[in-house]
């Protein structure tokens, strides 16, 4: 519990912040005069960056042994960059911002999660260890939305970003007590003994799993691109109330991720996944069937329990089935997936919702789908022990 706690915390203060600030942009865009698909384009450029970042700060943690440092590098510069929103006057603006800050954050996330898996030794008790992070994550992002819901009774969105300014610096204190797992068996990795790319790819069709988080970041990253502006403008429901609903979410993640934690050693990593990506879909049900608050909470609810069988179900698989001394990298490949999805997802949300806001929610759903049957058809469980 000493070595995980530093982590645990600073991932809470980490995601309250950064996801805060992805509603944030939407409305500081919006209110720039920012079009629609400008807004989905944004975000479309920010998972673009993470695509490579990803999987960058994933291979330099493995090979320089050091992954507390990329933690403290993500934490100072995503508070900085984060600064310059408010200060953002066209968008142009907004584009660059979110380029830089994507740079940078991406690398919380695949250097954390290795770590943490760095704190077990067997599956199982990795994947206790990753349902601990993910746990802090969705609390981070939870008090994020709640913060948002008030301050935005109160302030406009300009002001609120410094409000949440100075929760990125609060991340970085218990950063510095994070205390390195297996350092020489890191040093052990400048060392390599060359195994192939495509080998662990293959490895009970972990390909698969890095294809179907794709599909599935595509179809929830398309609907949340637009969540804001959909539920404000077509719902007609206020921003402050937008902010309480959506942190739903986050609310209903906490507890699904001890609960798929535990349903992962039942059922094993493939099949919980699988299961999170179905759960995804139904958000898009959710959300096109809304009336009222109580139909969009219902929504939110759906993607936070969707969310817990995902991320831990493909987390777990992949550090079953990636080799031991290139955690990172393969963490950040997962990640890199991720964001492919986020890249493609708001852009192809955009150009949907332009049409129908329900030919939208029809396609991500069909994503989300495709990517539970190819996880149920080609991947396969390593051994949990």
């Amino acid at each position: 519990m000493q070595q995980r706690l530093p982590l645990m915390i600073s991932a809470t203060f980490f995601f309250t912040y950064t996801m805060s600030l992805s509603v944030l942009r939407q409305f500081l865009m919006r209110d720039a005069g920012a079009p629609i698909f400008l807004i989905s384009l944004t975000s479309t450029v920010n998972g673009g960056t993470a695509i490579l970042m990803a999987t960058i700060w994933g291979i330099l943690s493995d090979r320089l042994g050091k992954r507390k440092f990329f933690l403290v590098l993500s934490c100072i510069m995503i508070g900085i960059i984060g600064i310059m929103y408010v200060y953002a006057s066209s968008p142009l603006d907004f584009v660059l911002i979110t380029v830089a800050f994507s740079m940078f954050s991406s690398a919380f996330r695949p250097v954390s999660m290795a770590l943490s898996s760095e704190y077990a030794t067997s599956n199982s008790s990795k994947t206790r260890e990753l349902s601990f992070l993910n746990l802090s994550n969705s609390l981070g992002m939870f008090i994020g939305r709640v913060i948002l819901g008030f301050t935005l009774l109160m302030l406009s969105p300009y002001k609120v970003v410094f409000v949440f300014i100075p929760v990125a610096f609060l991340a970085l204190i218990p950063v510095l007590r994070v205390r390195e797992a297996g350092y020489v068996k890191m040093a052990e990795r400048l060392h390599e003994s060359g195994e192939r790319l495509l080998h662990f790819l293959k490895r009970n069709g972990l390909w698969t799993m890095y294809l179907s988080a794709f599909l599935r970041q595509t179809g929830i990253s398309g609907i949340m691109s637009l969540s804001a502006i959909y539920i404000t403008e077509n719902i007609g429901l206020s921003k402050s109330t937008m902010g309480f609903l959506s942190a739903v979410n986050p609310l209903v993640q906490m507890p699904s991720h001890l609960f798929f934690a535990r349903v992962i050693g039942r059922i094993g990593a493939k099949k919980t996944a699988a299961a999170g990506m179905a759960l995804s879909a139904l958000t898009a049900v959710l959300f096109l069937g809304a009336r009222s608050a109580k139909g969009i909470a219902a929504g939110y609810m759906a993607i936070g329990f969707a969310f817990g069988a995902f991320i831990n179900g493909s987390a777990s698989f992949v550090v079953q089935n990636s080799p031991e001394t290139r955690k990172g990298q393969f963490l950040g490949m997962l990640s890199s997936s991720r964001s492919l999805g986020s890249t493609f997802g708001p852009a192809l949300a955009g150009v949907l919702a332009s049409f129908s806001y329900s030919l939208m929610f029809a396609v991500m759903a069909f994503l989300m789908l495709t990517g539970c049957v190819l996880t149920l058809i080609f991947c396969k469980d390593a051994d949990s022990s």
